[in-house]
């Protein structure tokens, strides 16, 4: 497999490669049977705080494993370094299916922000299901005078550097979509890191921040309570969630783009037969009605899918954001 150097991409052959066949090519002796797994309490690590939309769909899924593998499903929140922090948990942690991940977008992004974090996303983690797929939110605090996506990049080319744009940490989706957005407004903004949704939401709350990029679901709630004012949403299409909502596209920037998305990984070596178990327990848990009806509340819908298509995903933002950060030349520090 092509290693990452910091001055090329990953072929698109090689990242296929390396996602879709970990589970078979890579499998370690000893696991490769699971018709006794789960054996004991499963870890499911989260690349963000308590308290931010990761958080909350990833406590949503564990208590629905639980109820399926017949044990317990504990939360672990190692937040840092864009999820290399729990990517690395993972990745050390036995193949056996006890330790997973649950992530967000971020992790494509890791790999072409950070060259050298000491271990390969792409190789060492495999798939194991997409769980939902979904626009980003602008969200303003309520004191700002912009109301709008043409108003906020007029205010912020009369004051150059005045405006500060709060993210969930250098090398998160939020980080990385303010920065396109920036860029592509041809604007001159500070970009203000945070730990986590929770800690860039709170700055607007606190008028630490004029505007925030954060996911639908934990955004929306800060909105419909008043809190945050709703500005624009990150994909072409309106969401569904809050169709009075302009897309940034039809806002003044014509075809801009970003999908946030979360997802369950595993460590590469996990036997073919435990990943397949992990997504058909996963499946079954977002077809389920109060699932379904929370995941809506939250502003999103559940993804689903075989392993392949989060890897897809993921190979498809990997290839796209690693342009942005080159373009860019964007650094994690």
């Amino acid at each position: 497999m092509t290693e990452w150097n910091g001055s090329q991409g990953m072929s698109r052959r090689s990242m296929t490669l390396g996602l879709g066949m970990a589970a078979s090519a890579l499998a370690r002796p000893g696991y490769g049977a699971a018709q006794s797994y789960p054996t004991r309490p499963i870890r499911l690590v989260v690349s963000f705080p308590p308290g931010g939309s990761t958080d909350i769909y990833a406590r949503i899924l564990a208590t629905k494993l639980s109820e399926r593998l017949g044990q317990n499903v504990v939360v672990d929140n190692r937040p840092g370094g864009g999820g290399a922090i729990a990517a690395a948990a993972v990745i050390r942690a036995e193949p056996d299916g006890h330790t997973i991940m649950y992530t967000t977008s971020s992790l494509a992004i890791l790999p072409n922000l950070t060259p050298t974090p000491g271990f390969d996303v792409c190789k060492d983690l495999v798939p194991v299901v997409l769980i939902y797929e979904a626009p980003q939110l602008v969200v303003a605090a309520r004191e700002l005078a912009s109301v709008s996506i043409a108003e906020l990049i007029a205010a912020a080319k009369a004051a150059p550097g005045k405006i500060n744009v709060a993210h969930a940490g250098n090398g998160s989706t939020s980080h990385l979509v303010a920065a396109k957005f920036i860029a592509t407004a041809g604007i001159d903004a500070v970009l203000v890191p945070y730990s986590g949704t929770a800690g860039a939401l709170t700055a607007l709350l606190r008028n630490e921040a004029a505007v925030a990029f954060d996911a639908i679901n934990t955004g929306g709630v800060f909105t419909r309570e008043g809190k945050l004012r709703p500005m624009a949403v990150t994909t072409t299409h309106r969401a569904s969630a809050m169709p009075e909502v302009p897309t940034i596209a039809e806002s003044g920037l014509p075809g801009f783009e970003a999908v946030f998305w979360n997802g369950v990984f595993a460590p590469a070596g996990t036997s073919v037969e435990i990943v397949r178990q992990l997504n058909a327990a996963c499946q079954e848990a977002l077809r389920q009605p109060d699932v379904i009806a929370r995941i809506r509340e939250l502003g999103t819908a559940p993804a689903g899918g075989p392993p392949e298509v989060l890897a897809r995903r993921f190979e498809a933002d990997f290839e796209g954001w690693g342009r942005v950060i080159r373009e860019m030349k964007l650094r994690s520090d």
